[in-house]
């Protein structure tokens, strides 16, 4: 028996249009797919940088009470070779109600292109 046409298998493969839009779709997403990564990262980087900045601050607010260094109005500066890039500043001011003073302890740093800070604050009794 003579094989018929409808019996022969059509070869394999894609045609040049499938091509093209596989194309067209890899060019349209592949970069939106590259911008979200780099957000993530961004994001990912400052969580990082201010989960420490937190960190130093409550270290160093826990510092100035212990050692009473508060009663100066206004105190700064920077945490050494440790954490380079970080500098802290603590101001102390007089509180709505008398007898408190309230403590702020300010931790700043540079990060991409821009300078942010963390602020932590509480209140210590004056009148002892």
């Amino acid at each position: 028996m003579l094989p018929t046409r409808e019996n022969k298998t059509a070869p394999g493969g894609f045609t040049l249009i499938e091509i093209l839009a596989a194309m067209v779709l890899i060019i349209v997403v592949i970069p939106a797919v590259m911008k979200g990564i780099s957000v993530a990262i961004a994001v990912a980087s400052d969580s990082a940088f201010k989960a420490e900045a937190a960190a130093l601050a409550q270290n160093k607010l826990a510092e100035i009470l212990i050692e009473e260094t508060w009663q100066s109005s206004n105190v700064d500066g920077d945490f050494g070779d440790d954490y380079p890039g970080y500098r802290w500043k603590m101001t102390s001011e007089n509180w709505t109600e008398p007898g408190l003073n309230e403590i702020t302890v300010e931790v700043l740093w540079e990060s991409r292109g821009s300078q942010r800070e963390v602020k932590l604050s509480t209140l210590v009794r004056t009148d002892e």
